[in-house]
């Protein structure tokens, strides 16, 4: 019976200064830049980094969980996460232009979302000085993405659509599909039942 209570308290302790830590965070990365906005509730755990650089805005709902270790970086664009999502450890999201992350979404660790990449134009010098090739992402309600997928520029995943493990995704997924594989492919469409 003690020990049930003193369990008890322990977990209690430890969740209030997990909340604690998370407030620090919060403070410390609104003071270094103002275009990043937490929504009520959001919890950021150690090592997250986020930054909103040059003119760029990062706009987190409510109740956002995000993990240990995850990057968010944008530079010049926007970066929205919906209200009870939650970013799963060591995830990397950067925008130039915008990445919009719908309510209720689920992202596993190890995921990347980039909504550019380096230009490759033959004969237009370093791939590392080339002009960056942006376009939007554009993220549903209640997608589950499995951990190591990666999202490249321009797509769009429709509500309630789940990303596989391991997936890298170059080309829309309609809502309620599944998919997986390199490149991904339509696995199940939860809709019609096939």
């Amino acid at each position: 019976m003690l020990r049930d209570r003193l369990a008890k308290l322990l977990r209690g302790l430890t969740s209030a200064m997990a909340t604690l830590n998370s407030a620090w965070r919060k403070v410390w990365i609104n003071l270094r830049y103002q275009t990043v906005i937490f929504g009520a509730g959001c919890r950021v755990e150690s090592g997250v980094i986020i930054r909103a650089t040059d003119g760029g805005v990062i706009v987190f709902g409510c109740n956002v969980h995000i993990s240990r270790m995850s990057e968010l970086i944008c530079k010049h664009g926007e970066i929205k996460v919906g209200d009870n999502s939650f970013i799963g450890p060591a995830t990397i999201v950067t925008a130039r232009q915008s990445i919009i992350i719908g309510a209720d979404a689920l992202v596993a660790e190890n995921v990347t979302i980039r909504d550019q990449q380096h230009g490759t134009d033959l004969g237009g010098g370093p791939y590392r000085e080339q002009p960056f090739v942006n376009a939007p992402i554009l993220i549903g309600r209640n997608v589950w993405i499995g951990a190591k997928a990666t999202l490249l520029k321009g797509i769009t995943i429709g509500d309630s659509a789940i990303i596989g493990a391991g997936s890298l995704v170059n080309k829309n997924v309609a809502a309620n599909d599944v998919v997986g594989g390199v490149p991904a492919k339509v696995i199940e469409s939860r809709q019609t039942g096939k």
